[in-house]
């Protein structure tokens, strides 16, 4: 058996699927994947509990199948946070050197000075990640520890959420008696999943078109500068397909994955769709590949220019050289350059990345966040942790260690 800290379990609620993911650290390659799990989501809208029970127990079978098949019962999980609650802000703060060399220590208290502002009963800060620091009026720093100076100033940006929302998620997991180890946000673990390194340094949006939701993650100089999203995904163009042509959900579903296009002037537009009879459908479907392919461009026009208006309004565009797409509905057909219509910068459709000593089978657009869940918490020890991953409990163990240490 693995014991402690060998272990790292992740949970992705989404609303359409929960995802777990169990693995065990790997001195070689990070970590390797023992069990997983991908169930259909109940009592969950845009990544919000809105039914306890029906939560509770969609997540309780997703983890018992992922713990089956790993042969191993976990306690504890880290949870992906919807990017469509979280409150993405850049904040910076000044300490004076007097001319003395950079330590650990300084640092944290540049950090302290960050949180206090976050300070507030319904906030919860979830990551705060340093992205650039100016010493003495030299900007470009990114790691300044050894340096001498006499002025220091650190930039953060400063990843937060609702305390009603994780309060929530908290209770749901409590009555699965699973432990919160950490929270991450999903634009923030799929980018570590799909984004090459140059994709991360010059500039790239990752766009995730989920189930019941859509995020936009901004990274810039090997850091996130901006995470935001929208309530609209891949099952309200499942929905606008059976209302406008009269099918059930599941018809509708299957009927986008093996023919949904947005494909500019498709050729085939003027085809009809035969779909054979079944047990919910008394009569043989006909349905003309224009009309719905007209269904899914309106709805995905909307999903794309609602995500481009995130960045116009909190001015990140100039930052934007490239776009990747992932999430389920990067499959549709067309979605590239549908994608880069709107934006007009080049698209990739992005999946995570290969790693040794990982199956290929889970290198798919769906599992974006679990797979980049694991790859944060397994890079973590190469970092400061709390610069990853935070809750409530580790603010206040931030503060209290700062306290001891300067009073």
């Amino acid at each position: 058996m693995i014991k402690g800290r060998n272990l790292i379990s992740v949970l992705d609620i989404g609303s359409t699927k929960i995802t777990c993911f169990i693995a065990k650290r790997s001195l070689s390659h990070g970590y390797d994947i023992l069990g997983t799990a991908q169930t259909a989501s109940q009592g969950v809208k845009a990544g919000m509990i809105i039914d306890l029970e029906a939560a509770k127990d969609a997540i309780i079978k997703t983890v018992e199948l992922a713990e089956d098949m790993a042969a191993e019962n976990i306690k504890d999980v880290y949870v992906s946070l919807n990017s469509s609650f979280l409150i993405s802000e850049r904040n910076s703060a000044d300490l004076i050197l007097a001319n003395q060399e950079i330590n650990v220590k300084d640092l944290n208290k540049l950090l302290f000075k960050i949180l206090e502002k976050y300070d507030r009963q319904e906030i919860e800060v979830v990551h705060t990640l340093p992205y650039e620091y100016i010493l003495d009026g030299n900007r470009g720093i990114t790691q300044p520890l050894g340096l001498c100076g006499n002025k220091l100033t650190g930039f953060f940006h400063v990843i937060s959420v609702p305390s009603n929302y994780v309060i929530n998620i908290a209770k749901c997991l409590e009555k699965c008696t699973l432990n919160i180890e950490g929270y991450i946000s999903s634009g923030y673990a799929s980018g570590s999943a799909c984004l090459k390194d140059d994709e991360k340094e010059f500039g790239s949006a990752l766009i995730e078109i989920g189930g019941g939701s859509s995020t936009i993650s901004v990274f810039f100089n090997d850091n996130i500068v901006f995470t935001d999203g929208i309530p609209y995904g891949g099952i309200h163009i499942t929905k606008d397909i059976a209302k406008v042509l009269n099918l059930d959900i599941k018809n509708a579903e299957k009927i986008k994955n093996l023919y949904g296009s947005v494909m500019p002037n498709d050729a085939n537009t003027d085809e009809v769709i035969r779909i054979d009879r079944s047990a919910e459908q008394e009569e043989e479907l006909l349905i003309n590949q224009s009309e719905l392919n007209a269904i899914i461009k309106a709805r995905m026009y909307e999903i794309s220019t609602l995500l481009q208006s995130k960045l116009q309004d909190h001015d990140m565009s100039e930052l934007v050289n490239k776009i990747i797409v992932t999430g389920g509905c990067s499959q549709l057909y067309g979605i590239k350059e549908f994608i880069g219509e709107i934006f007009k910068v080049k698209v990739r459709i992005g999946a995570p990345a290969e790693q040794i000593g990982v199956s290929n089978e889970y290198f798919k657009a769906n599992f974006s966040v679990p797979m980049g869940m694991l790859r944060c918490i397994s890079e973590s020890n190469k970092y400061d942790r709390r610069n990853l991953l935070e809750d409530k409990k580790s603010l206040l163990k931030i503060v209290w260690e700062w306290l001891k240490e300067n009073f």
